[in-house]
C-alpha cells in the first residue's frame, strides 16, 4: 500500500473469539483491508478447518498499531 512501511502490510491477528459449537472467528488487519474467517474444529484429526471468510470492517481495525477491544455476543 503506497505510503505504508511494508512490516506493516503483513496480516496480524487482531481478533480472536471462541464461538458456540466449537467454532473459532479470528480476524487480522490482511494490509489494511481486514478480513475474518471461522473455522470448525475437527476431533477426527485434531486441526482447525476454514468453514467461510468475509470482510473483517467493524471487527478488526485496520492499523496493527490501533489497541482495540472486542465484544463478541454469540448468536
Amino acid at each position: 500500500m503506497k505510503g505504508k512501511l511494508k512490516s506493516d502490510c503483513q496480516n496480524y491477528i487482531r481478533v480472536l473469539a471462541r464461538q458456540s459449537s466449537g467454532k473459532a472467528l479470528i480476524c487480522g488487519t490482511h494490509a489494511f483491508s481486514p478480513k475474518c474467517r471461522e473455522y470448525v474444529y475437527s476431533s477426527v484429526d485434531g486441526t482447525l478447518k476454514n468453514t467461510r471468510q468475509f470482510d473483517g470492517q467493524g471487527i478488526s481495525p485496520y492499523d496493527p498499531r490501533d489497541n482495540s477491544t472486542v465484544v463478541y455476543l454469540p448468536d
